[in-house]
């Protein structure tokens, strides 16, 4: 695969220790994963095997929430982000507007052109924007700044927002395919080094496809970089699948997945909702999932509402084992903290469904680039 791409223009007291420094890396290179690894508790079905026994009282419960964040975060988010991660993009003071060309092998593979645009918009609808800075650099941008620092204090780093337009065949126009910011820039892997440093940063996302009777729309907040707290983590995704057929039926499928760590502890809450609607009886699904554990621990404490399947599940907080799928007492659980009784979505605490707003492109997203 050839990648081708052309830049455009564009003290603290001893007694309370400052946020260390952010990190500012010297290429932009979109994140390839906003992965955070579930595996634990996912099914025996799954590739590769989770610890999750088969066979035991709460395994299917256990697994639902598993295998839906991996899927997820592994086969939804990994193979969006995949085209925009190939780029290695210069952090730039001058750099505000970037395009490139990917190339596929064989013959019969179109190029795709990509064009990427660093100015400062509305991203959320408010009325007001993000307060990037316009170019690829979170610390200022040119005639002001002719470089970009290796570091700078946190307080010093500003938003680089992107939108980005594709070419996917010559012989059309662009059109829309992702808009966001980062609040810290992602950190690509240093090869030269034994240690793996990939770090995806924090920011927001939306990306998709929004066209006729199709649309697959996807938003994804998510914090990998917590200068204070480097262990704790965040990926929350919102996705928006609707097909409407030709006699103006549609089907529609929204799936909220928040994935969290703190403390080791990690958290996977999940709202997904499938509906129909036609002149025929509705065929609705819906899946509410809370589920807490550790990685280095043997326990699983979550709450399950499952419609989707033909046993269906009203599961209220439980403690079990991930090695048998069995319960277990409520004090091993408690012990370890990770007790998921204030997420009991049996009791209405799940987290809420997918809105519009969550996944739909900014109307400060023009449909095609100006450069």
């Amino acid at each position: 695969m050839i990648l081708l791409g052309i830049a455009g223009s564009g003290c603290a007291s001893p007694a309370n220790p400052p946020t260390p420094p952010a990190e500012i890396p010297s290429l932009v290179v979109f994140p390839p994963s906003v992965t955070i690894d579930v595996g634990a508790i996912t099914s025996a079905s799954s590739e590769p095997p989770a610890l999750v026994g088969a066979g035991g009282e709460f395994s299917v419960a256990i697994s639902i929430g598993g295998d839906a964040a991996r899927t997820i975060q592994e086969d939804v988010l990994e193979g969006l982000l995949s085209p925009f991660s190939l780029f290695e993009i210069p952090v730039d003071p001058a750099v505000t507007t970037f395009s490139g060309t990917i190339t596929g092998d064989g013959p019969d593979v179109l190029p795709e052109s990509f064009k990427f645009d660093f100015a400062d918009f509305d991203f959320d609808g408010d009325g007001s924007k993000e307060g990037c800075t316009g170019c690829t650099c979170p610390t200022g941008c040119a005639p002001a700044a002719t470089q970009c620092p290796s570091q700078a204090p946190a307080a010093d780093v500003k938003r680089v927002c992107f939108r980005i337009w594709i070419q996917r065949d010559p012989g059309f126009p662009f059109e829309r395919v992702m808009a966001g910011f980062f609040d810290l820039l992602p950190i690509p892997d240093d090869p030269a080094t034994p240690a793996d440093e990939e770090n995806p940063g924090k920011g927001r996302f939306r990306t998709g496809v929004d066209r006729g009777g199709e649309r697959f729309l996807v938003g994804v907040d998510y914090d990998h970089r917590n200068l204070d707290r480097p262990g704790d983590k965040k990926t929350d995704a919102f996705l928006l699948t609707e097909v409407t057929d030709e006699d103006g039926n549609a089907f529609t499928t929204t799936s909220h997945d928040l994935i969290t760590e703190i403390d080791a502890a990690k958290t996977v809450q999940i709202n997904f909702d499938a509906s129909q609607s036609s002149d025929k009886p509705s065929e609705n699904a819906v899946q509410l999932y809370s589920g807490r554990f550790r990685d280095d621990a043997d326990f699983w404490s979550g709450s399950v509402v499952d419609t989707s399947s033909e046993a269906p599940l009203n599961l209220p907080t439980t403690c079990a084992r991930l090695s048998t799928g069995n319960g277990a007492p409520t004090a091993d659980c408690d012990d370890l903290g990770i007790d998921a009784s204030d997420l009991d979505v049996t009791k209405g605490q799940a987290i809420r469904k997918v809105e519009e707003a969550d996944v739909v492109f900014p109307a400060d997203f023009p449909a095609l680039p100006a450069f």
